[in-house]
């Protein structure tokens, strides 16, 4: 029903050509107009689209929110803000506008400078979710979205967000975003055999084309845990593995954090020259890869 925080839902072919209309009409315009669309008129001009008003309006605030930079964040969120305003006056009670609205917020909240401006995007964020929650309690996407939500800016205590997660996964046990976000939070919550068995459970189909990266960095947070649960000899041999396929393609390696392969190389100093020389690669290669 929803969009997921960085997945891309299933549309219509009329959506489809609604959202790469958008984009044509936004491209033809100068960032300054942006924060001052005339909403009515846009709704006039997007009627010949089999989509109702409302859910129009929401495409409108997702590809603003690709485009807006201003020079604060709650710039930003203003120009938005109104779009989802506008939207949620002809239907308060459609759940994917609240959900929409929060994860606009949390997206703006991630990248604020401002430490006054982040709580103010975050409370905003929950704020809206927890309006859409209470529209739609038995929605596994939002239960992910609230789990995600705890998650990502430490709302609460990372036992809140695992048991959001859980009742997603109760609702929906192929969610694959809520498997993962399971077990990075029993991961943070020092449970390594548990996250172990929580990363084996996510389905290795739940990410494909832009989000594959997912799957290959699972596997080096798999084997931290695996080491840290007392499997050394398991977690090198996962490594390994993991660094081969770095090695024949560098560019999948490129997508994901470092972070875990400097601590394989501190962990294993076996390992660590193959480490160095990969991250050369890396560093070496085009940026549009």
């Amino acid at each position: 029903m929803s969009r997921s925080s960085d997945e891309a839902e299933p549309i219509s072919d009329d959506h489809s050509r609604l959202i790469a209309w958008i984009e044509s009409e936004l491209d033809a315009r100068a960032e300054a107009e942006l924060e001052r669309l005339d909403l009515r008129a846009f709704l006039q001009a997007s009627a010949g689209f089999d989509v109702p008003p409302e859910e129009r309006l929401r495409r409108l605030a997702i590809a603003l929110e690709r485009r807006v930079c201003f020079d604060r964040a709650m710039r930003d969120w203003a120009a938005l803000d109104r779009v989802y305003a506008h939207a949620l006056q002809l239907r308060p009670e459609e759940p994917s506008l609240h959900a929409s609205r929060s994860i606009s917020a949390s997206r703006l909240a991630e990248d604020a400078g401002d430490p006054g401006d982040v709580e103010r995007l975050v409370r905003m964020s929950g704020e809206s979710l927890q309006r859409a929650l209470a529209l739609d309690p038995d929605d596994a996407e939002l239960r992910y979205l609230d789990g995600y939500h705890r998650y990502l800016h430490r709302v609460g205590s990372t036992e809140d967000a695992l048991a959001a997660l859980d009742r997603a996964l109760e609702l929906d046990g192929a969610h694959g975003f809520a498997r993962l976000y399971r077990a990075h939070c029993l991961h943070d919550l020092g449970r390594f055999e548990e996250a172990v068995a929580a990363y084996d459970e996510v389905p290795r189909d739940a990410f494909e084309g832009p989000t594959r990266w997912r799957m290959d960095l699972l596997v080096e947070q798999r084997a931290q845990c695996r080491a840290r649960a007392g499997d050394l000899d398991g977690a090198r041999a996962e490594l390994e593995a993991a660094l081969a396929r770095y090695e024949r393609e560098p560019h999948l390696a490129a997508d994901t954090t470092p972070r875990y392969r400097r601590w394989a190389a501190e962990t294993f100093p076996g390992l660590a020259e193959r480490v160095d020389a990969l991250e050369a690669r890396i560093a070496s290669l085009p940026l549009d890869v």
